[in-house]
């Protein structure tokens, strides 16, 4: 029965990693009831043979009565083809449970009423296999490469119970595997689900092969391990070896767990679980080259006919016009430097940047950004104050990218203090694991930050403002990187923000 605990703790750890995550889908939302449901039965059934209480029965009873409708809700949300499951369907599904409910309350519900619903459940169970079968035809490209691999896998899956089933009857004596393979394809649904961009089959052979490789060598070590040192009775090496298995499948499921958790006590540093997700990194990798490439053809396609645009207004601005079509030329003037400037913004975040590294006080650097940015105007209602700390260590840096991160920190905090407050401006030095750093802090006393939007201000093309393009932390945190440093921010709406920029020693 150890192989029924394996599949109740992947059942869980999985259904709670799909309820937290990212963008909270209806797909994630109802494979998680799903696996939840399917933790219940397994937990009721695995602490049944331990312990004869009622409440383990009573869990068994309530994980099958809720698995057949969490399972028909999440193959309806995967396919997402219209009439394709119907209405009435579920309403069948829900009456179905509500019968055998009550069966089961019944004098016969003991001797018939759970045949009755494990015969309700492989109906369940074949419909919606035969709802994923038909949906192929309505899909193309990645979607119907992701419910293909869910096919196969199910129908795997299905040839597995049936060897079981052929146990149960007394046909032949072999061990249970459904149960393991059952674990293994609720981890598969979840990797499909969950990763935006789908790996090739062969990809996901072959990270399972690894797995596979590890669990083997996790066992042999503790089994060794145990027999070497321990003076007791050990468990047998079949039992290690699930409790490998166990720990290998939900390290994903774990991980992002531990993601999801980091994210939400350090919401604005997102370099604190970065290595946690390779996943991740990769397709943020893949994006930034595809956007590398696109970015000046983009660019260029759009400031031609900029170009003409401003060209033929401003020609028409210097006839002689009536004063409302000098203000409509005026606009239109307007607005295409401004969508000029985007398209720079855009550029500036998506061309690789060749650093030109020099050994710099970082102290005149920013005294060089502030000279510039008080030129370009400082509301008088701002107060700067400056605390730059002598003792801190020289930096290897681009000073001119570093100057570009320090005025959108500045114009950002102004932006914020639109009625005054007071900017400040810190240097220190601070200790690492691998020698000293300099630390930048920018600060103002503004509106704040939402708790909410923390987790997204470095994020491309997200903004607050009604006008803003969103691309100016993006550019700020990829510069940042690009020196081998980190940037992080806390705030309180109503009280103000502060940014964080660590930048190593010169070596």
């Amino acid at each position: 029965m150890v192989e029924t605990f394996i599949l109740a703790a992947v059942s869980f750890t999985i259904a709670t990693a799909s309820l937290f995550f990212r963008g909270r889908e209806v797909s994630h939302l109802t494979f998680s009831a799903a696996c939840f449901a399917l933790f219940v039965l397994k937990l009721g059934q695995f602490v049944r043979t331990l312990s004869e209480a009622a409440f383990w029965q009573f869990l068994v009873v309530w994980g099958l009565l809720a698995l057949p409708i969490t399972v028909i809700l999440f193959t309806a949300s995967l396919v997402r083809v219209p009439n394709l499951v119907k209405e009435r369907h579920l309403w069948i599904a829900a009456g179905m449970n509500v019968a055998c409910g009550v069966v089961l309350l019944t004098p016969i519900g003991p001797q018939y009423g759970l045949s009755i619903l494990y015969i309700f459940i492989a109906v369940t169970l074949i419909y919606c296999y035969y709802i994923l079968f038909r949906a192929l035809k309505f899909k193309t490209g990645l979607e119907r490469a992701k419910l293909l691999y869910i096919v196969v896998a199910v129908g795997i899956m299905a040839t597995f119970g049936f060897l079981d089933f052929i146990r149960y009857m007394g046909a032949y004596e072999f061990p249970p595997l459904s149960n393991i393979f059952l674990a293994i394809l609720v981890y598969f649904i979840y990797g499909i689900i969950t990763h935006p961009q789908l790996m090739e089959l062969k990809e996901f052979l072959a990270r399972m092969s690894v797995k596979v490789i590890l669990t083997f060598a996790i066992t042999i070590i503790l089994y060794l391990v145990l027999k070497l040192f321990s003076a007791t009775e050990f468990s047998p090496f079949t039992i290690i070896l699930l409790a490998s298995f166990l720990i290998i499948l939900a390290f994903e499921p774990t991980k992002h767990l531990l993601k999801i958790t980091l994210d939400k006590l350090f919401p604005g540093n997102r370099d604190i679980f970065n290595f946690i997700s390779p996943m991740d990194r990769k397709l943020e990798e893949e994006k930034s080259a595809m956007l590398e490439e696109m970015a000046p053809v983009l660019a260029h396609e759009i400031r031609t006919p900029l170009g003409s645009i401003k060209a033929a207004a401003q020609y028409l601005r210097s006839e002689s016009l009536q004063e409302e079509e000098s203000r409509l030329l005026d606009v239109i003037i307007e607005e295409t430097n401004r969508l000029n400037g985007v398209v720079t913004q855009f550029l500036d975040f998506a061309k690789p940047y060749h650093l030109n590294l020099k050994k710099q006080d970082i102290n005149e650097v920013i005294e060089k950004a502030l000279t510039i940015a008080t030129i370009s105007g400082i509301p008088e209602k701002v107060k700067i104050e400056k605390d730059l700390r002598p003792d801190v260590p020289l930096v290897c840096i681009d000073a001119e990218q570093i100057i570009q991160v320090i005025l959108n920190m500045i114009t950002n905090a102004l932006d914020a203090m639109p009625d005054g407050g007071t900017l400040t401006i810190r240097t220190r030095r601070v200790s690492t694991e691998t020698g000293a750093a300099v630390s930048i802090s920018i600060r103002d006393t503004g509106l704040g930050i939402k708790k909410e939007d923390l987790k997204n201000i470095f994020k491309p093309f997200f903004t607050t403002r009604e006008r803003g393009v969103g691309l100016g932390l993006a550019i700020c945190n990829k510069i940042v990187r690009n020196h081998g440093g980190t940037i992080r921010v806390k705030s309180i709406p109503g009280q103000g923000s502060i940014f964080h920029i660590r930048l190593n020693e010169a070596m």
